[in-house]
């Protein structure tokens, strides 16, 4: 694991997406990805079920976010997810707003202070 190698005050950014908002995942995801009591373990056992796709992956993603941000807090390490919008890849198509540059751009806003 990594976490024994980050620094105190060090910043973890995961790379999100607007598709993994809660608002747009099946109603029985959102409850088990808002459920107070959420472990790691619980996590694991969910993506080992394959829940869907590209937006159901980020939800979760959002919601490992959290679980570190909980457990590195002691130390004084922020932990965010941030979502690079819509971007002229592969995957965004070339009628994306967004350069690859101005993506990336966002992403790092997260992890320079």
């Amino acid at each position: 694991m990594l976490e024994p190698l980050l620094a105190p005050n060090a910043r973890v950014v995961m790379v999100t997406s607007g598709l993994g908002a809660l608002s747009a995942q099946p109603r029985g995801l959102v409850k088990r990805l808002s459920d107070p009591t959420l472990s790691f373990a619980g996590l694991e056992r969910l993506a080992e079920e394959a829940p869907g796709g590209y937006g159901e992956s980020k939800a979760a993603l959002n919601a490992m976010t959290r679980l570190f941000a909980q457990s590195l807090e002691s130390r004084r390490i922020q932990v965010s997810a941030i979502d690079p919008g819509w971007v002229r890849t592969d995957m965004g198509g070339r009628n994306a707003p967004r350069s690859v540059a101005d993506g990336a751009a966002r992403v790092l806003s997260g992890v320079r202070p």
